[in-house]
């Protein structure tokens, strides 16, 4: 059946752009907001009204054209709903405001996946002018650092611009470097190599070891999904040319802030504090008392005067901090819907679209593993969600494949 016949009503296709537009622009209304906050003191209101709309249009647009899928967004708003009054009533109410804005953040993800899933418009073409404008969103961050109106992480090296915190850029460039690397990597070696090399590139200057890891991940897991002997020669002499290039690089590598930071947190705790950058201090603390608490603190998360209570009130582990502010039957319910989403992923039959997603998804979770606030980042959800849609109805799209 060809996708043509799909449009009797030709405002589906116009709502579909549109809401395509108004979730890809949430990074430049972050970068605006992050602006605002930082360089006029401006409370931090314009994101988030911004994404409240986007949230309203989206489940407008899911309530007449996918009833099925707005079932699920319905139950997810239902239970929450359910969770926060039962929290007020019988649990710690001081600090549900607090939970209720972190669970809205990761909701985003899963709202992001549903709206964008379901689209009759998109193509491929459609992820790259999104993916397009994400990097241009980054590359302007970058200026704005340069010509000293944004700001930097480490003195005068990282250039983040107007994002707080090196995470969110690490997630950012995980998504983008898994769709251009891999469809580079199709087309011939030398893309592949230039185009790595530039996300290793944008990474080092903004600072971002999660990001630089990812980009070298994204690199090795293209290869393993188009696994064949071109694969395992051009990994060799990428190994060989980058243990020559770390020896050669080595002196300027060891004046770098990172360096300096992975060394300091290592003399501090070896390998483990190095990489989880003294988490696994703040789990220690935090959640210990989660896990002794009543079966309030188990269902609906650490009471909030306990919490306030510790040296520590965040631990940056995803899995942990969920655990934490929603209680694990909040947190369980999240988990899997990750997995159905992922396995939601891995049945899309052209590994075109198939292996971009699933790469970015695997990172994004391993990174909110070691690094945190990944999951429920109000930055980072949304361009992880669109992606992750877009990639499965653009797929669908191409397949003339028809669905509810």
């Amino acid at each position: 059946m060809s996708s043509s016949t799909f449009f009797s009503d030709p405002r589906r296709s116009f709502q579909e752009r549109g809401l395509v537009l108004i979730w890809a622009l949430t990074l430049l209304v972050d970068t605006i907001n992050g602006a605002l906050v930082l360089n006029l003191g401006l409370p931090s209101m314009l994101s988030p009204a911004y994404k409240l709309g986007a949230m309203f249009l989206s489940l407008l647009f899911l309530a007449h054209y996918a009833p099925k899928v707005m079932a699920y967004n319905s139950a997810f708003i239902l239970i929450v709903c359910c969770w926060a009054l039962s929290r007020l009533w019988f649990g710690d109410s001081s600090g549900l405001f607090f939970s209720l804005q972190e669970l809205f953040k990761a909701y985003l993800f899963f709202l992001a996946f549903s709206i964008t899933s379901v689209m009759r418009t998109t193509s491929a073409k459609t992820i790259q002018l999104v993916v397009a404008g994400y990097l241009l969103v980054l590359l302007a961050n970058v200026a704005a650092s340069y010509t000293g109106v944004g700001q930097f992480s480490y003195g005068s090296y990282g250039a983040t611009g107007f994002f707080v915190g090196g995470n969110v850029v690490s997630g950012i460039i995980v998504v983008c470097a898994s769709w251009v690397i891999y469809n580079a990597y199709t087309k011939s070696t030398f893309r592949f190599l230039t185009t790595t090399l530039f996300f290793l590139l944008l990474a080092l200057i903004m600072g971002t070891k999660g990001g630089i890891l990812g980009v070298l991940l994204v690199g090795m897991l293209t290869m393993c999904f188009r696994l064949n002997a071109k694969s395992i020669l051009l990994f060799a002499f990428l190994f060989s040319v980058s243990l020559g290039g770390l020896l050669l690089a080595w002196d300027w590598l060891t004046d770098t802030p990172i360096y300096a930071r992975l060394v300091f947190f290592y003399e501090q705790g070896g390998i483990s504090r190095a990489l989880l950058s003294g988490r696994e201090e703040k789990f220690a603390i935090i959640f210990p008392t989660l896990l002794s608490g009543g079966w309030q603190d188990w269902v609906w998360g650490l009471d909030f005067e306990k919490l306030s209570a510790l040296s520590e009130t965040r631990i940056e582990l995803d899995f942990a901090d969920m655990a934490i502010y929603f209680g694990f039957a909040i947190t369980g319910f999240i988990y899997t819907s990750y997995l159905a989403v992922f396995l939601t992923l891995t049945r899309i039959k052209h590994k075109a679209f198939r292996a971009p997603p699933i790469i970015a998804f695997l990172l994004l979770l391993a990174l909110g593993s070691v690094a945190g606030h990944v999951s429920f980042n109000g930055v980072i959800t949304p361009i992880w969600g669109i992606f992750m849609g877009l990639a499965l109805s653009s797929c669908l799209n191409a397949h003339d494949v028809h669905r509810d």
